[in-house]
Order: structure tokens, then sequence, then C-alpha cells
């Protein structure tokens, strides 16, 4: 696993800092590829939680004024874009 600041970890990173965190906390010491299965479930719970984040920031966006409609619409065609990238990449994981 990768040895990064906290703060420039990427999400996969996160999730593998995740996964051993939780087997250390249960006293666990799970194999190689057990502890990549579990840093593949922590990443996929991630990736859906900030999916669902931004639709719901996308939802606010499209409910305001009419004169702003325009840019929450390009807002929502850049958030579905990222969401389909990202489920692409969640699907690539099984």
């Amino acid at each position: 696993m990768s040895k990064q600041p906290k703060g420039h970890m990427n999400i996969r990173q996160h999730a593998e800092d995740a996964a051993q965190r939780i087997s250390d906390k249960l006293g666990l010491s799970p194999s190689s590829e057990e502890l990549t299965a579990m840093a593949d479930t922590v990443e996929k719970a991630i990736v859906l939680n900030v999916l669902e984040a931004r639709n719901r920031c996308a939802g606010v966006a499209l409910k305001q004024s009419a004169t702003e409609h325009d840019l929450a619409h390009q807002i929502s065609d850049r958030i579905r874009r990222t969401n389909e990238v990202l489920v692409a990449n969640l699907s690539s994981l099984r």
C-alpha cells in the first residue's frame, strides 16, 4: 500500500488505508488477496457515496432560478459524464 500524506491520497489509497485500519481494529491478519477484496469493497462504497452527493448537488443546482438554469444544466451534464466514468471504473473492479 502506498504511503503519502493523507491530503494527497487518491480514492484507492484511502480505500486501502481503510481496509488496513479495519483489519487492525478487528485484530485480523488477512492475506494480500483478502486485503485487496476489502479495499475494493471500501472503494466502491466511497465512489457510490460520492455519486450520491454529486446527484444531490446537481438536484439543488437545477432548482435555481431560470437565469441560472443553463449553468445548472451544464453542471449536471458534467456530473453525469463523470458518474459514467466512475461507474465504468467500478465495473472494472469486478
